[in-house]
């Protein structure tokens, strides 16, 4: 052997990599448009089908649904639904105001000068009349539908949102189109229309003593819609408004014995309180025209919030994951 023989060195063999885990779509491609697996769901509540019972109160969803404030009491949960006729006087016209009170929520004119009631009519408020002695409304509104026959559906429907109602007893001025959102349809068969009645304050979430037929408690923290007919044919019944609400309540000392039964109230979630609040300040009109189209874009708004919560590309990216699921739910 020579001296400068080469001696084969023995290199150590590296180990295998593990293959690459599957990335999800929505944590594939670029960095930046990756979702912190943390921050997707900081909120177990936080979900599609949950804010959807808090933002439409036709949904099936919304059947009892409580405000998730976690406030700590024992509360049961109850949804009214009253119908009422809106017909016609002799000139063609007629006025009725509508409150999310489950108690008294319509308020009508007496003569075609407008000339208001002097206490609000009763609604369907059922076992709440007996057993709810605080309540406070999670979701309400009213569909508007035409009941004319076609050859006597005439005129226009004005649909307006206000934040009260006249005062009771008082004339209201014909034609008016002042509101927050203004609306007007012409009165034709088929015709139907959703509204959602919106918080006006911080005080609609506290529970609050049943509303009389004259001292409103619980719809002075929400608004109103005012709903006018025009150059209808005279004395005939036009509209039916059907009236929603899904209500939170507990019970009285009376009733103590079904205290045990009242589950405690939803655990906080201040996602769904903030998100709650901006889809249903966003659907700034008064009205949309049928159900399936409120649904529609009840659910669109509902994504876009989720997105925004989210934040940046990745609340985008879960918005958009999220937007098919919310579509698909269905209204009652």
């Amino acid at each position: 052997m020579t001296a400068n023989k080469k001696q084969v060195s023995k290199k150590k063999s590296k180990p295998k990599r593990p293959a690459p885990k599957p990335r999800s779509k929505l944590n594939s491609g670029n960095p930046a448009m990756r979702i912190p697996r943390g921050r997707f769901s900081p909120d177990p509540k936080l979900t599609p089908s949950n804010l959807i019972g808090l933002v439409n109160p036709f949904s099936d969803l919304a059947r009892g649904v409580k405000w998730p404030d976690g406030n700590g009491l024992s509360t049961m949960t109850f949804q009214t639904r009253a119908l009422f006729t809106v017909g016609t006087f002799a000139g063609g016209t007629a006025l009725h105001y509508y409150n999310a009170d489950p108690f008294f929520p319509q308020l009508g004119s007496t003569n075609a000068t407008f000339t208001l009631n002097t206490a609000w009519l009763p609604g369907n408020p059922g076992s709440l009349s007996t057993f709810a002695a605080k309540l406070r409304v999670v979701s309400s509104g009213v569909v508007i539908r035409c009941i004319a026959p076609a050859l006597s559906a005439q005129g226009s429907v004005v649909v307006t949102r206000q934040s009260q109602a006249a005062p009771l007893g008082s004339a209201v001025s014909p034609g008016g189109l002042s509101g927050t959102d203004v609306t007007v349809y012409p009165i034709s068969a088929g015709l139907e229309i959703a509204f959602l009645f919106k918080s006006l304050s911080a005080a609609s979430r506290d529970m609050a003593a049943p509303s009389t037929n004259v001292v409103q408690t619980i719809g002075l923290a929400w608004d109103v819609v005012k709903i006018e007919i025009i150059g209808g044919p005279g004395s005939s019944s036009m509209l039916s408004v059907e009236h929603v609400v899904n209500c939170e309540f507990s019970l009285p000392d009376s009733q103590e014995s079904l205290t045990q039964l009242s589950p405690t109230s939803a655990p906080f979630s201040r996602g769904l309180c903030d998100l709650s609040d901006t889809v249903t300040g966003s659907l700034t009109r008064a009205a949309t025209t049928t159900l399936a189209s409120f649904a529609s874009m009840a659910a669109k708004k509902a994504a876009a919030a989720i997105g925004s919560y989210f934040g940046g590309p990745a609340g985008g990216a879960a918005a958009y994951s999220l937007t098919d699921r919310m579509l698909a739910l269905t209204v009652d």
